[in-house]
């Protein structure tokens, strides 16, 4: 898959149809788990191209007011035409700017400390199903799981930043070579924010694990 930037000079057409078999794709990994109300990517479909970073957090969150997809399949049908970020662009609470909950502004804090255009940030979550908790949202795991294969084999990145427990449990046990590089205090609760280093695909990557971002954490 590339970018429209990348100057490789693939059409678009190309472009569209990978972006096509990729949705075509997740939706047979996910099953009827699809259904669920929920969404795969927080950030742009141009985002699904070799990028430095990917992000996840652990699911979406309720949605009393129907602001959000309905179900992951709506959210897949509509990848072609959303080039947003979600965290930036988007809003999450009814009556409210854009950008202006917790989590939102916390992530794009994050990742423009971090030096990342927010743009180019491939995001997600590691389960896509809204669920009540992270007990709940660890039943999904496993289905959610062939989804994010296709997007690292995709996106490669260099880096993997996981909020919350839930993601960095899932993560760190399925890279190759997994060594500890750094701990340091997250001045939250208990949380002590780690960076890992390994190899997934055959790839060299750090994963570092914060604690979740939103509203109980301010950076």
């Amino acid at each position: 898959m590339t970018c429209s930037e990348s100057g490789t000079g693939v059409s678009a057409v190309n472009a569209r149809a990978e972006i096509t078999e990729f949705i075509d794709g997740a939706k047979r990994d996910l099953g009827a788990v699809a259904e669920c109300s929920g969404r795969v990517l927080y950030s742009s479909v141009d985002t699904l191209c070799p990028g430095r970073i990917y992000t996840l957090g652990i699911n979406p969150g309720l949605d009393p007011y129907g602001l959000d997809y309905r179900t992951i399949r709506a959210s897949l049908d509509d990848l072609p035409n959303y080039r947003k970020s979600a965290y930036r662009d988007e809003s999450w609470d009814l009556g409210v700017p854009a950008g202006s909950d917790p989590l939102q502004q916390n992530w794009c804090w994050l990742m423009t400390q971090l030096g990342f255009n927010l743009d180019t940030v491939c995001a997600s979550n590691i389960v896509f199903a809204r669920t009540r908790g992270g007990i709940e949202a660890r039943r999904y795991v496993a289905a959610c799981w062939p989804v994010h294969e296709r997007i690292l084999r995709v996106v490669q990145p260099r880096y993997i930043l996981a909020f919350g427990k839930l993601p960095l449990e899932t993560i760190t046990p399925r890279l190759r070579n997994l060594g500890l590089v750094d701990t340091f205090p997250a001045r939250h609760q208990n949380w002590t924010c780690a960076v890992f280093s390994g190899e997934y695909d055959g790839r060299s990557v750090k994963v570092l694990g914060v604690p979740h971002l939103g509203r109980r954490y301010a950076y």
